[in-house]
Order: C-alpha cells, then structure tokens, then sequence
C-alpha cells in the first residue's frame, strides 16, 4: 500500500458490531474552497469555528435606544443603573469630558449589554494659598492678607489675564504632606472652580496675596473619581440620563449626563458584577524584505463570551476561535 493513495483528511468512525468484528464507516468531510480572489489580496478568514453543543448559543441583542432601562434607587430617584469597567478623556479636544464604558442591565432581554456614559461640565479645581502679609513689588508690606484680598486679586489680575469669564470660589481646609517646607502642614484656602474650556493656570503661579496654586494639571477624570469616590470597576446610579445622538462609540446604549454630581456609586454588596466578552489575541510578524519593518502575517483569536470577574473560569474556556493570515 502506498502513502500516496491514502486521503488523510478523511475522518474515520469505527463501531463495534455485536459479533467483536470492527465495522469500518467512512465519512468524507466536504470542505469549503475559498475563491482564488480571496487569496491573492488582502486579509482571509480561513478557519472559523463554534465551540461544542455545550457552549452558550450566541445572539445578537437589539436594544431600542430610545427607552433607557431605568430602575428606582433607595431614594425613590429614576435612575440608570450602571457598571462601569474603564473611563477616556481628551484633555485637548473636549475638556471637561469624560467617557465611561461599561455594561449595564437590559430587563426584556434578560442580559447585560454595554453602554457608554458621557459625563460633561466637569470643572477646574484649584487651590489658591493666601500669604500671611501682602507683598507689593516683591517686599513683604506687613499687611495681614484675607481671602476677600485673594478673590480681589484673582478676579482683578489672574482671571482678566488667562481669560476667565466665570470661576466660583469658597473657603476650604486643607492638609499638605508633600516635598515644599514652605508650605504649612494645615491652612485656609481658596477653591476654584472654574469651566475646563478656560486654560489650565502655570503651576508656579504666585501673587501679591497668595503664595502657591494647587490642582492646576489635575484631569477631568482625576476630578471624577475624587469627587464620585470612584474606587474602581464599580455600580453606579445615573441621574437624568439623557440619549446621546449621534452615537460616538461602538455600544448598544449611550447617554449622556450633563453634570458630574447626577452620578453615585451604589453601596449594595449583593449585586454582583456582569459578565464579560473577552477575546485572547495571538499575532505572528515577519519582516517586509522592503520595508524592513514587521508586519502581521497571521491573527488567532478565542472568544469567551461569558466570563465572570467574580467566580472562578468556566470549564468551557471559549465559544468561539477563528484565525485569519494576509496573503
């Protein structure tokens, strides 16, 4: 018998017949042929599977955007409850805005689906250090210096200079542990809060009345988790969500909040995490012999589309794998 009249790629079943003998059943598996113009260019999907029968089926959730699944909060509030897995800013195109991506609770189709909530209006926050005496000129004038002598000042000089059309401000407390000697461990100051459109203010900058600027580099995201007490990967309750048009990213739900303050973190240790879809990637490079550059050849992919953060992994590690090479 030669090896070349075998067809290794066909899948033998053998059954035992009731006298012992082996009863041999070929099965000739027809496979698919890829047309010649998916080869010649581009990327090709050449093997792409479902996992066993056991594996969850796959659909497709359609969510009618234009009813948020709302729940009542222990308040009584109509809220957009909300769990939230990672958060993106653009400092310089839109300032003041944050992106949270998460999932949230989807009732008539008894699943999680993802969202995406649009957090806006998030101030600057800055802390002004009033000086003990006035200085005029760089010499210390010996006059005591209060916090209407700091508003004046920064109203007159600092805003009219960086172009602050509108800042709040009050009397707060403050600790300072950091590397300045200057500054005392506990004092008065002033916070700010003025648009994200406005410019940040130099970190070194000083007055006649105040000494230090605190907070002038801080993130719109760093101001959110602060003042939220955002601790990580979390449930939150939206208020008065509203339907973000056009849609700017790829979730089934979007909606936008136009304060900071409409967002709360639930404290409920009963509820637990959603599920997530998670995909392993695997990419193989070559160098271009013209480019003299790597460049990917191949991608294998496995997707789990229901992995708990809370429990430990699934006996299924994944529903679905498929890999694609560029011809």
């Amino acid at each position: 018998m030669e090896l070349n009249d075998v067809d290794f790629d066909e899948n033998v079943d053998e059954e035992m017949s009731a006298g012992g003998d082996m009863k041999s059943v070929k099965v000739k598996e027809e496979k698919e042929e890829i047309p010649l113009e998916a080869l010649s260019t581009g990327w090709t999907t050449f093997k792409e599977e479902m996992g066993s029968s056991q594996a969850e089926k796959i659909t497709d959730i359609e969510v009618d955007s234009s009813h948020l699944p709302l729940v009542t909060n222990e308040s009584g509030d109509q809220v957009l409850r909300f769990y939230w897995l990672d958060a993106y800013e653009d400092q310089y195109s839109h300032p003041g805005v944050v992106y949270l991506f998460g999932k949230v609770w989807i009732e008539s189709a008894e699943t999680h689906v993802s969202c995406c909530v649009t957090v806006k209006n998030i101030d600057r926050r800055i802390f002004v250090l009033p000086r003990p005496t006035k200085y005029l000129k760089g010499e210390d004038t010996g006059f005591e210096v209060s916090l209407v002598d700091v508003y004046n000042e920064f109203n007159e000089r600092v805003a009219e200079k960086y172009k602050i059309p509108k800042f709040k401000s009050k009397k707060v407390t403050k600790q300072y542990a950091f590397e300045k000697v200057e500054v005392p461990v506990e004092s008065d100051y002033m916070e700010i809060r003025y648009s994200a459109d406005s410019p940040a203010l130099p970190s070194d900058l000083s007055g006649n009345t105040f000494s230090h600027v605190f907070g002038t580099h801080v993130s719109s995201l760093e101001h959110l988790v602060l003042e939220t007490k955002m601790k990580g990967p979390s449930w939150l309750d939206i208020k008065c969500p509203q339907i973000s048009t056009p849609p700017i990213s790829w979730c089934k739900l979007e909606v936008f909040v136009t304060r900071p303050d409409h967002i709360s973190v639930v404290n409920d240790a009963s509820l637990s995490p959603p599920p997530l879809v998670v995909m392993a990637l695997n990419m193989r490079t070559l160098p271009n012999q013209k480019t003299h550059q790597n460049e990917i050849i191949g991608i294998a992919c496995l997707v789990q589309n229901s992995l708990a953060m809370d429990k430990p992994a699934p006996k299924i590690p994944f529903q679905q794998h498929f890999c694609g090479n560029q011809n």
